[in-house]
């Protein structure tokens, strides 16, 4: 407990000493910071999304790539205020994993219909073609 504490005012002195160089050094390194420390928010965002989040998955054209899909996907995001998204493609299909965040509740048809909104304000000739589940539920066989 002792060394919790220790860690959390060593890394708020830390923390102190950052935002004070940033004042110190201008507007245009602050800015450079901040966007670091959003892309690192939004890195470690999609991490956990990956690892515990919801799934929704599509199939979507070969011609839209990982990196499409998170630039529309952030787009979106940022007006709507959406959870960022982890992004995989295997076989021809997309699976996108979100974590809502504290005061969201985002629910998968919410995902679905606003990524559509995405990928239709970029592609508006690309339909998405959501796959109910990859794998289906084996039923309970303890019958005697």
């Amino acid at each position: 407990m002792k060394e919790n504490g220790k860690r959390r005012s060593e890394e708020n002195a830390s923390y102190q000493k950052i935002v004070l160089a940033c004042r110190e050094a201008g507007y245009d390194v602050a800015e450079k910071v901040r966007q670091f420390l959003d892309e690192q928010r939004r890195e470690s965002e999609a991490s956990l999304a990956e690892i515990c989040g919801e799934r929704v998955i599509a199939k979507l054209p070969p011609n839209l790539q990982q990196f499409d899909i998170e630039r529309l996907w952030r787009f979106e995001e940022y007006v709507v205020s959406l959870p960022t998204i982890a992004v995989e493609i295997k076989h021809g299909l997309l699976n996108l994993a979100y974590r809502n965040h504290t005061g969201q509740n985002h629910s998968a048809e919410d995902i679905r219909r606003h990524f559509e909104s995405a990928v239709h304000r970029q592609h508006p000739d690309i339909q998405v073609e959501w796959v109910a589940e990859l794998h289906p539920e084996k039923p309970n066989q303890e019958t005697a």
